[in-house]
């Protein structure tokens, strides 16, 4: 049986299959995962002190080179961890993974997902997503 695979940057409804970057991509195999894994593990716990306790990679080998980071804390998220993610991936993803990152928090929230690639950093556009009415803000003196 042959497997099906989304090709590229994918939509948010399109994982549910497998993925690859291009489909001249190599199968992957649990090796590779698990080995894949145990470097951007010690890589992030070498050089942020809040790692594993805010945000985490977690997930099972599912047959594709995605990753998954969760994000415990809300404000780990910043700019230089998404810098960080994809120079990793850049390095040594060799243009073949991705890390998806769910942003969030609670269970009625629309399922926003940021995707970290080699190339590029796809987040949601914030109009795509109902934005709640607040009330207003803290005073200013």
């Amino acid at each position: 049986m042959t497997k099906r695979y989304s090709i590229g940057q994918t939509d948010f409804e399109c994982w549910a299959s497998l993925w690859k970057a291009c489909p001249s991509d190599p199968e992957v195999d649990a090796e590779e995962w698990v080995t894949f894994v145990a470097r951007i593990q010690e890589q992030f716990r070498n050089h942020y002190e809040n790692f594993p306790d805010e945000f985490y990679f977690w997930g099972d080998f599912s047959g594709d080179r995605t990753l998954d980071l969760k994000i415990a804390k809300p404000t780990v998220l910043t700019a230089r961890l998404l810098s960080d993610l994809q120079k990793y991936l850049q390095r040594h993803g060799q243009k073949m993974w991705r890390i998806r990152i769910p942003i969030y928090f609670k269970p009625n929230e629309p399922h926003r997902v940021i995707v970290v690639y080699s190339h590029a950093i796809d987040i949601l556009p914030l109009r795509q997503v109902p934005v709640p009415v607040l009330g207003p803000g803290p005073k200013v003196k």
